[in-house]
């Protein structure tokens, strides 16, 4: 495994958003998100979908599936959490569920209208 930098970590983000026609934002959280990392820890992310997850066949597990095969290039340690926007709108409000947690303390690396890059 690479050293994870801000700059491999920049590229995944913009290979996702490139692949993944129906990502809205990623959020990286943990402690990166915090600013507490090393370069020898893992990626924490939050992605988030313009989906139903229970409608017109899109299952979260075949989400999960697209974002492993777009991340496949990168040999760096990430976690990722897939979620919709409705979900992500009602975990927000339960201050103990990580969405509100990955929002409270994370950093949005990409919107579908703008790319933010880390910093």
């Amino acid at each position: 495994m690479l050293p994870v930098s801000d700059r491999l970590i920049n590229d995944l983000v913009e290979k996702l958003s490139r692949d993944l026609e129906d990502l809205e934002e990623i959020i990286l959280f943990g402690s990166r998100g915090r600013g507490e990392d090393d370069q020898g820890g893992d990626v924490d992310l939050l992605l988030v979908f313009d989906t139903d997850f229970s409608s017109h066949g899109n299952s979260r597990w075949d989400y999960v599936k697209r974002v492993r095969q777009a991340r496949s290039p990168f040999p760096i340690p990430v976690d990722f959490r897939v979620f919709s926007l409705a979900e992500m709108t009602r975990y927000s409000k339960l201050p103990n569920h990580m969405v509100a947690v990955a929002l409270d303390e994370g950093r949005t690396l990409y919107r579908r209208n703008g790319v933010a890059a880390v910093a």
